[in-house]
């Protein structure tokens, strides 16, 4: 609400107006009306683009390189969904909230199994890209390059297994390669053992593996090339790869990188071991409506890990405005509890209108151009 005579503004509240001030006025005006509120939704809106944390990963046993993610308040409206048509009408995430989400598996593998894993970053060189194909992969291994001299990774061949997550607004994918030494031929020497890769997606793999799975072979040539004169690698054969795909069930498009993020749970978390990889492709999404409690649970799994860091590492302004929504949500769940919250139905049945418009136009642009699309 407005200053009233003789009412000042708290210091945090200043605080908070200066950094939405830079962002928009129309959001600066919101917050003014609505800074007191314990439970009024749309002040969620007015602190939507403030960062509410900025995380970093340093390289450790399982990871390739240094992950640094920031997440602003709007993220936990995707992974919350606490309040009024969050759930219904979900929004989808940000690259940055599945980076965040691959840090935190990553973080809980156990270390025995993290001494035999190695993760690569979500599009790893930029890997999901139109360009990096291009002039017999010219971007790629500059990308490359660049990476080998920022993070001067371990052999990754002499891990036994490898994770390396792809993400895009529309799909996602997870490549779990077993036993990556298969592909390479040493010296006077056989290959020692098989190469497994074990690709999942969201939808049909053809688009995938006919785009980006070249792609994840030229990395591990390129790897290769630069581990070869130290171990005596000879060639790379990627013909002998043995290959296993995996569709998930059918999902919301919003549900996608979090179904990307389930697949490496079902690797990483502390109930299974990667080791039983075999076990874990045969059962992975066979059930949908445990695969989707699942989701369900990792994201707010994920959410708890960003108020914990927030609390922990926070400034005056994150911690304020985390605990907003915090109460927020809690005067929901009370009003719900005690029926007093009526869904507005007009409100439902105008954005479904909207969603069936939307998806109509859709259908008929896609009859007038041609679509075309890598994933």
């Amino acid at each position: 609400m407005p200053l009233q005579p003789g009412e000042n503004y708290e210091c945090i509240e200043i605080e908070i107006m200066k950094e939405i001030a830079q962002i928009s006025t129309n959001k600066l005006k919101l917050y003014e009306c609505l800074r007191k509120t314990n439970t009024n939704p749309n002040y969620l809106r007015a602190v939507e683009d403030l960062i509410l944390l900025n995380y970093s990963t340093k390289p450790s046993f399982n990871t390739i390189q240094y992950i640094p993610v920031s997440i602003y308040m709007e993220d936990l409206t995707v992974l919350s969904r606490d309040l009024q048509f969050e759930d219904t009408f979900p929004d989808t995430p940000q690259l940055r909230v599945i980076r965040f989400g691959l840090t935190q598996l990553a973080k809980h593998q156990w270390w025995s199994m993290a001494h035999q894993t190695l993760i690569f970053d979500v599009n790893f060189l930029g890997i999901d890209g139109f360009e990096v194909d291009h002039d017999d992969y010219e971007k790629l291994i500059e990308n490359f390059d660049n990476a080998m001299k920022k993070y001067k990774p371990p052999n990754i061949f002499k891990r036994k297994f490898l994770l390396l997550p792809i993400f895009t607004r529309s799909e996602s994918y997870l490549t779990l390669i077993v036993n990556p030494a298969g592909v390479v031929k040493p010296e006077n020497a056989g290959r020692p053992g098989t190469c497994t890769m074990v690709n999942i997606g969201t939808k049909d793999l053809s688009p995938y593996k006919n785009i980006v799975l070249p792609r994840i072979h030229k990395v591990l040539e390129l790897f290769m090339e630069r581990e070869k004169p130290a171990q005596r690698y000879e060639r790379f054969v990627p013909e002998s790869i043995e290959e296993f795909e995996i569709v998930l069930p059918q999902m919301a498009r919003a549900e996608k990188g979090f179904g990307m993020l389930y697949a490496m749970d079902q690797f990483l978390n502390e109930q299974k071991r990667i080791e039983d990889w075999r076990k874990i492709i045969n059962e992975i999404g066979k059930d949908p409506d445990n695969m989707m409690r699942d989701m369900g649970n990792l994201r707010i799994r994920l959410a708890h890990a960003v108020y914990k860091h927030v609390e922990t590492e926070g400034g005056r302004i994150q911690r304020h405005i985390a605990k907003k929504r915090l109460l927020i949500a809690e005067h929901r769940r009370k009003m719900i509890e005690s029926g007093q919250e009526t869904v507005d139905k007009e409100s439902v049945s105008e954005i479904e209108r909207v969603i069936e418009w939307l998806a109509d136009t859709k259908t008929k642009l896609r009859e007038e151009i041609k679509y075309v699309g890598i994933l």
